[in-house]
């Protein structure tokens, strides 16, 4: 398999679980203090994160070609348009993730940051090895 497209995937899979991290660092440590005292609009974003995730999984995911069994995981991942296809469907997963995560920041509610959990773990089902199958 393409080590660049595991490599890709990894760190959008890190930089979200590191800046998760700081987050939670911040709002718990005291750090930092929500900035919008209303805990729907944090509804608002995790509505927002979990449409834009359901629509990237049901809208994108399917329309990424299927690896023939008679093709190598390295000859799939050398056909452009099938990185193209798999780095635009991780960057939309990943903003999904990243609206939930500020706004869990903004507001200090837990259902963005539930959906930037349910958004990450979709990265995780959509990672290169489960692309190609």
């Amino acid at each position: 398999m393409n080590p660049a497209m595991r490599i890709l995937h990894g760190a959008l899979a890190m930089g979200l679980l590191l800046a998760g991290a700081i987050f939670i660092f911040l709002l718990r440590g005291g750090a930092w203090h929500p900035l919008i005292a209303t805990r729907s609009i944090g509804f608002l974003f995790a509505g927002l994160s979990l449409a834009i995730l359901l629509g990237a999984l049901v809208g994108l995911r399917p329309r990424m070609t299927q690896r023939r069994s008679d093709e190598s995981p390295d000859m799939y991942w050398a056909v452009p348009t099938n990185r193209a296809a798999a780095v635009i469907l991780w960057a939309i997963v990943d903003g999904a993730a990243f609206l939930g995560l500020v706004g869990y920041l903004l507001t200090g509610a837990l259902a963005p940051a539930a959906s930037a959990v349910l958004a990450l773990t979709g990265l995780l089902l959509v990672r290169p090895s489960r692309l190609q199958e």
